[in-house]
């Protein structure tokens, strides 16, 4: 079962079932970064080695430890999901191998197409995948063309939108064989517009 600073309840293991998470994966080296009398609110489940998962453990009452292990699950707030955690996209290229629930795989132009679009949800309708996706539950839901990248995204009744950070989407896209450098420049471009707005709105200035 999952381990934490004294165990995860019961409640928040339903997304082994939900996910088709196999018995071989490492439940013992999840946690949360909560004392244990705080177990059931836990926003984040991370994944990290024995050693790790221990020295967090034995320590998190006297010290602010802020950044230790990989981020695998989050807390779900949407009502549409049958799970208390969502799918992380940090952590999902390690959980992915034990996964038997909830993957679609797609072909590259759909791939293309969630990657590269500005809007935060992609209509079903527009993507040649959309019936493998309708069979899914609602929810987190993996979508990868080469399982070496795999793609966290939450689905909606009507639209889906990836749950990845633009670094990594430029990462994927290169990887895909895209020019990525008129991507690039436009994220340059807000940096620097946000870098000038924030000047701005210094009483400093």
């Amino acid at each position: 079962h999952v381990a934490n600073n004294a165990q995860l309840t019961k409640e928040l293991c339903d997304f082994r079932n939900h996910y088709g998470i196999r018995d071989d994966f490492e439940y013992q080296n999840l946690f949360c970064r909560r004392l244990a009398e705080n177990d059931f609110n836990c926003r984040q489940l991370f994944y990290a080695n024995s050693t790790v998962k221990d020295f967090v453990q034995r320590n998190m009452a006297n010290v602010s430890i802020q950044n230790a292990g990989m981020k695998m699950f989050s807390r779900n707030e949407q009502k549409v999901e049958a799970t208390r955690f969502r799918l992380s996209q940090e952590g999902i290229r390690h959980l992915l191998p034990y996964m038997d629930k909830q993957i679609v795989k797609i072909n590259q132009d759909d791939m293309l197409k969630i990657l590269k679009t500005e809007e935060t949800m992609i209509p079903l309708e527009s993507l040649q995948c959309k019936d493998a996706i309708r069979a899914q539950s609602p929810g987190s839901l993996v979508l990868y063309t080469d399982r070496a990248d795999p793609v966290c995204t939450w689905v909606g009744y009507h639209t889906v939108a990836p749950y990845v950070g633009k670094e990594e989407r430029v990462h994927m896209l290169r990887m895909m064989g895209v020019d990525c450098s008129e991507i690039e420049e436009m994220m340059r471009s807000k940096r620097k517009q946000k870098v000038i707005s924030f000047f701005f709105a210094s009483p400093w200035v």
